[in-house]
């Protein structure tokens, strides 16, 4: 289980900030051949937050748990010696995790940043691990917490099957949105072999307004480009030429012009093929 990778992420995307994200992504080992990492960023209970000790300072963790907070986290705790106390679990939906950052105070990038997270999880080496309220954005529900009182409950959402069939298939719900990008996302996945489990995986340092890395297909005949813009700004990355010609998939409408630089929209991701 890669549990550095939901909070790292949500800190990335939140304070529009990648340098932990890379320095970590780059002394990650890469898994051994059969063995891989299953990648998640929700799951039925909480985000874990111990993953991050050793990975960020204690300051930069205080500053994710005051906007996980403001964004409307509850916190489970663990019992520290001289009856002290330290959040080992942030208990809230990535959707609304995301919702709301520091430099995006009404939320107007809420589902590109939502939309990244997962790209990112998707790109990473190892098998992408999805929950079930992720592919529809679910907020809290506190309307349940308030019932039980139990803090994971908040991520425990029980969907009525009529209800969220009728939602996938209005094209006006965030549900809609939600489940059709990450839909097309996997369909894109599950056809490159670069995107095997044990595929090779290379960091490419771009600085901190980035997160880059190379997936190369294990019979090294497919190289992807992974690139994602973890700013609400539009950013000009420069590649290498041998990119110039690569296929994007996600979307092959989008030509780039032959020069040495791409530009991202706000949280963009784009996967760039030779194949």
């Amino acid at each position: 289980y890669n549990f550095t990778l939901p909070p790292l992420l949500i800190y990335s995307l939140l304070f529009e900030n990648g340098s932990y994200l890379n320095a970590w992504s780059k002394k990650l080992p890469q898994a051994k051949k059969g063995n891989s990492y299953l990648n998640f960023i929700a799951s039925h209970d909480g985000i874990g937050m111990r993953p991050l000790e050793g990975v960020i300072n204690n300051e930069s963790i205080k500053k994710l748990l005051i906007r996980l907070k403001k964004n409307g986290s509850k916190f489970s705790y663990r019992k520290l010696d001289n009856y002290k106390r330290k959040v080992y679990e942030s208990n809230i939906t990535v959707y609304d995790a995301l919702k709301i950052s520091d430099t995006d105070k009404k939320g107007s990038y809420n589902f590109q940043r939502y939309i990244a997270a997962h790209a990112i999880m998707f790109s990473f080496e190892g098998v992408p691990g999805i929950y079930f309220n992720s592919l529809f954005g679910r907020s809290n529900d506190e309307a349940k917490y308030v019932i039980t009182g139990n803090n994971r409950d908040v991520n425990r959402y029980k969907w009525n099957e009529s209800n969220i069939l009728k939602k996938i298939k209005n094209k006006t719900t965030k549900e809609y949105y939600i489940f059709e990008t990450l839909k097309h996302l996997l369909n894109v996945r599950k056809k490159q072999k670069a995107f095997h489990p044990n595929a090779y995986r290379v960091n490419v340092n771009h600085g901190k307004n980035f997160f880059c890395i190379k997936r190369i297909s294990l019979d090294k005949k497919q190289t992807i480009l992974c690139i994602t813009n973890l700013t609400s700004k539009l950013q000009r990355i420069k590649i290498d030429k041998k990119f110039y010609k690569f296929k994007n998939l996600i979307n092959p409408n989008i030509k780039f012009q032959y020069s040495n630089s791409i530009d991202l929209n706000p949280f963009q991701t784009i996967w760039l093929s030779n194949t």
